[in-house]
């Protein structure tokens, strides 16, 4: 079995006044890409309610790929999100925190498993999906996306975004929802995306 490292990366600096760095790697082990990435921050306004929830903090990932002789692609990643909580109820402060608000993650929770297979149909249309899965409350994120070339500059996305997972329940004094998983109470959604390319 063959393994070899094609590339790798890191980053150190400071933003906002919060330091944080990365580091990744990719390679291949026989015929199986690889990636592995690690990013880390040190928190700033602690105590805060809307800053960060911890003095430092990781988001790291394993990810794999294979391309199938068929044409099929499948992609494969561990994600651990430190950024997250492995508690339901914290998500409304997780969302709250300023690592979610400055755009640092989307995330809610700490460990995820995601998919993404992809086919090229024809040389004009590729069928793509992605599942998002929180290990610990075992709801999911599902968005089926089908990629149409129009011309050589011109892309139709059509997609569907739909999810699974507990609903809210309602707090028996205070009448407000009480989580009980992330992707629970989303609903569904779809669109399109026109991509002109000049």
């Amino acid at each position: 079995m063959k393994i070899s490292a094609r590339s790798i990366s890191c980053f150190s600096g400071a933003t906002k006044g919060t330091v944080n760095g990365w580091t990744g790697l990719a390679g291949e082990i026989g015929k199986v890409g690889v990636k592995s990435e690690v990013s880390w921050y040190r928190g700033n306004d602690i105590d805060h309610p809307r800053g960060d929830r911890k003095r430092h903090y990781s988001v790291a990932a394993l990810e794999g790929w294979y391309r199938f002789d068929n044409g099929l692609v499948l992609l494969g990643e561990y994600l651990f999100n430190g950024l997250g909580t492995l508690d339901p109820g914290l998500y409304p402060a997780v969302a709250e925190s300023a690592p979610l608000r400055e755009g640092l993650g989307f995330l809610l929770g700490r460990h995820y498993l995601l998919v993404g297979p992809s086919y090229q149909v024809h040389p004009l249309m590729t069928i793509n999906a992605l599942l998002i899965y929180n290990l610990k409350d075992d709801s999911a994120l599902i968005r089926p996306l089908l990629e149409i070339s129009l011309a050589d500059n011109l892309q139709l996305d059509l997609f569907w975004i739909f999810a699974v997972g507990e609903k809210p329940d309602r707090d028996p004094v205070s009448g407000l929802p009480v989580v009980r998983s992330e992707f629970g109470a989303a609903g569904k959604s779809g669109g399109m995306f026109l991509r002109w390319y000049f």
